[in-house]
């Protein structure tokens, strides 16, 4: 399952034409994303022929966030499942290196009846074994996660961790760096089935606009591997 992350319906056609087996879709990838606008969701979704999954995030930045902006973030939960979303990826800190598990909760109330992932806040807590069985006990489906580095090749060892604690009872996203150099050894070294990345060929004056030659080639990488 290779996902791609991309701010743009160019960009989607792209991924999806190389091969994508499921897209994240922001705003503005160049400040890590932020939430889509709604008719961007609904109209990506039309025409999209694999799973969509938005990410709702109020702001660039830290992820502590004032309780206005966590009830703003609860609507836009709202707004993307009912624009067609078949999945949003959330997070939110409630203190130094814990997750907010109230939000977190009520974001489960919100998507009930979608795929709910954890983003790449999971990065940034104390103890990610613990939250591995509180995210399970809350209904969370996914996680996307370095194991901690800035670049998943840099946390091949806490992503194997990572893994083999949770088994199989939540699927672990590798993301962070994902590259066609590196794509096996991270598969390999971790165990996972499946990728994350942006695949950019450069910057905002470029589009932001994914590279579809690595995401063919990172897509073959993995069918090879997984059939091997």
């Amino acid at each position: 399952m290779l996902e791609v992350c991309l701010d743009s319906w160019k960009a989607a056609k792209i991924a999806i034409d190389a091969g994508a087996d499921r897209v994240e879709l922001c705003s503005v990838l160049d400040v890590g994303g932020v939430t889509p606008t709604v008719p961007m969701i609904s109209k990506i979704k039309s025409l999209l022929p694999v799973p969509l999954i938005v990410l709702i995030r109020c702001r660039a930045g830290d992820f502590q966030y004032e309780p206005i902006e966590l009830d703003w973030m609860l609507e836009e939960v709202s707004q993307a499942i009912d624009a067609g979303a078949d999945g949003v990826a959330v997070g939110a800190l409630g203190g130094p290196g814990k997750l907010n598990y109230e939000f977190l909760s009520k974001v489960v109330e919100r998507a009930s009846n979608s795929q709910r992932v954890v983003h790449r806040v999971f990065d940034e807590i104390d103890d990610p074994l613990l939250a591995i069985d509180q995210l399970c006990e809350l209904g969370y489906h996914r996680i996307l996660t370095s194991g901690g580095p800035v670049a998943a090749f840099d946390g091949l060892t806490p992503l194997k961790k990572l893994v083999d604690y949770s088994d199989d009872r939540i699927e672990i996203l590798p993301g962070g760096g994902v590259t066609v150099d590196n794509a096996k050894t991270i598969m390999e070294q971790t165990g996972c089935s499946q990728l994350h990345g942006s695949f950019r060929l450069g910057s905002f004056r470029l589009g932001n606009l994914p590279d579809a030659e690595s995401i063919q080639r990172v897509k073959k990488i993995m069918q090879t591997f997984l059939h091997e």
